[in-house]
């Protein structure tokens, strides 16, 4: 592998991890929604009403696009 391939390589993987938790957020989403677990008009205009375990995947993927300090 060259340098340059070397230097893209974090920045692909970056990418990776970002359609990943990007999916498995909506695949939460949905089946929270699908068992009962949330009603949609809870969550409209105010998105702290997810299960905690679907706004842990939330924060994650919104953590992907913070730069860090």
């Amino acid at each position: 592998m060259t340098i340059t391939q070397w230097l893209l390589l974090p920045a692909f993987a970056h990418v990776a991890l970002v359609f990943i938790v990007g999916a498995q957020m909506g695949r939460a989403r949905f089946q929270a929604a699908q068992r009962g677990a949330v009603k949609v008009k809870d969550i409209a205009v105010d998105g702290s009403k997810w299960p905690d375990d679907v706004r842990k995947i939330a924060n994650n993927y919104t953590n992907q696009f913070e730069v860090p300090m």
